[in-house]
């Protein structure tokens, strides 16, 4: 294995051993070390603005996470997570003829959010919904931005493949958030939750290398 891969491997490990445990310590660890992976990137970065991006919105995503897997703050994990999928619009968008709007969008959202967390607290069901919708329609524009960015051959083929691929299990990983907490509150909801979720969270911190 190349050197600039060992990542991989501690990686590869959590994700076996807490399909088996279900620990939520483990879950963060597999999240940290995607975060770090994307740290890594920025020693061959394919772009350097694009790999900041990417950088920023791994680093959100664990604070995201650490609020969701330790405290019963939720509204605050789901508000961080409509902030990910905000810079991942930027991110696949920063080249577009709709830069310009998509900056108004993020700007718009961004005040959104912040007024839902703000307004509410942390275990409002009602907001929790509200800010859920929110995520599911920024959710579904980031994936439209990556398929733009893919047709305008803005990115190298291997690494829109790692995009596309990351942010669809992501939204898998997401449906299955909806039904644990809806109609479907099991182990194996759960279990499947992080089946999607972390290997999305891998391919997206491999997205910004050459």
């Amino acid at each position: 294995m190349n050197k600039k891969n060992l990542i991989l491997l501690p990686i590869l490990i959590c994700y076996i051993l807490f399909l088996y445990l279900d620990s939520d310590l483990l879950k963060y660890a597999s999240v940290l070390l995607c975060f770090v992976n994307a740290l890594l990137a920025g020693k061959e970065p394919f772009e350097k603005k694009d790999t900041a991006l990417l950088q920023v919105a791994m680093f959100v995503t664990v604070i995201a996470d650490s609020f969701l897997l330790f405290t019963n703050y939720y509204l605050l994990g789901v508000c961080l997570f409509c902030i990910v999928q905000l810079i991942y619009i930027i991110r696949h968008s920063r080249y577009s003829k709709f830069h310009t709007n998509i900056f108004s969008l993020s700007g718009a959202v961004f005040m959104s959010v912040a007024l839902i967390g703000v307004m509410s607290s942390g275990i409002d069901e009602k907001a929790i919904a509200i800010a859920g919708s929110l995520y599911a329609f920024l959710t579904f524009y980031s994936i439209y931005t990556a398929f733009e960015a893919a047709k305008q051959k803005r990115y190298p083929k291997k690494t829109i493949a790692l995009i596309n691929s990351g942010l669809w299990l992501l939204m898998l990983c997401d449906i299955n958030v909806a039904l644990y907490n809806t109609i479907a509150p099991n182990h194996i909801t759960g279990l499947i939750i992080w089946f999607f979720y972390l290997p999305s969270q891998l391919l997206l911190s491999m997205s910004a290398r050459k």
